[in-house]
């Protein structure tokens, strides 16, 4: 399920872990299922997000995952337009 890929961020902020170099990669492959998820949901689990002391950490994430343009299409600039530093 595609909202389980933003929760992975949110947790691995929240809990300041790692998230093991072989579930990253997973992620990463699975990206697009988060087009399946409603816009609803996907604004939902990013305001709990935003609401978290280290927000940037799991915006910085999602960007390594390719979830910020999945998540907020048209919103995020290109990546290879931005200069992004997290």
């Amino acid at each position: 399920d595609g909202l389980r890929l933003l929760r992975l961020g949110r947790f691995a902020a929240g809990l300041d872990f790692e998230v093991e170099p072989h579930t990253l990669e997973a992620a990463r492959g699975e990206r697009h299922a988060l087009a399946g998820v409603s816009g609803e949901r996907v604004a939902e689990e990013l305001r709990r997000v935003l609401e978290r002391p280290r927000a940037q950490r799991a915006l910085a994430l999602y960007d390594q995952l390719g979830l910020l343009d999945e998540a907020l299409p048209g919103v995020v600039p290109d990546p290879a337009e931005r200069a992004l530093r997290w």
